[in-house]
């Protein structure tokens, strides 16, 4: 009775059903947890001070309408204390996407700022995202720089804990 279910559902459903199927962490079935949606939280930076962090992840899709599955299902931005701000992509490891690796590329910077978030591996629980985030360095000549002695604080990770704040709007 639950596999004709299951085939009632895709065949009703379309391509947001099978999606759901294949990707439970993108769509909410029974209510159940997404990672899709806002997530904020506060950290503290490489250089001791506290910034805040509000993400959004969406599901990518394709210009065409349908879900991206190749490189990177997910989408959205993170913004850093409201001034610094990242185009996000990423992969969800797994079928659950408990683990998640996301690249972020910087869209603006504040002034002051050098060091940048580049990459973050993430845990997510279903009510929290933890972000392990590596750094790279901007040069004022533009270069950008992921290791290196004359750049120290690239050996260290952000932590940045945040929380689910409701589903991303479309």
């Amino acid at each position: 009775m639950t596999g004709l279910a299951f085939v009632a559902l895709l065949l009703l459903g379309g391509e947001w059903a099978i999606d759901a199927a294949f990707h439970p962490w993108a769509h909410s079935v029974l209510g159940s947890a997404t990672l899709i949606g806002e997530w904020s939280g506060s950290f503290v930076d490489v250089h001791g001070e506290k910034q805040t962090a509000l993400l959004t992840l969406r599901r990518t899709l394709t210009p065409s309408g349908s879900y991206e599955d190749d490189a990177s299902p997910l989408s959205g931005e993170l913004v850093i204390s409201g001034s610094t701000s990242y185009a996000v992509s990423g992969r969800p490891e797994w079928w659950r996407g408990r683990r998640v690796r996301l690249r972020l590329e910087p869209t603006t910077a504040s002034a002051s700022l050098r060091y940048v978030l580049r990459e973050a591996d993430a845990v997510w629980d279903g009510n929290s995202l933890a972000l392990r985030a590596r750094l790279a360095y901007y040069a004022e000549d533009g270069g950008r720089f992921t290791a290196g002695t004359r750049f120290p604080l690239l050996s260290r990770e952000v932590s940045i804990q945040l929380t689910n704040r409701g589903r991303a709007k479309e």
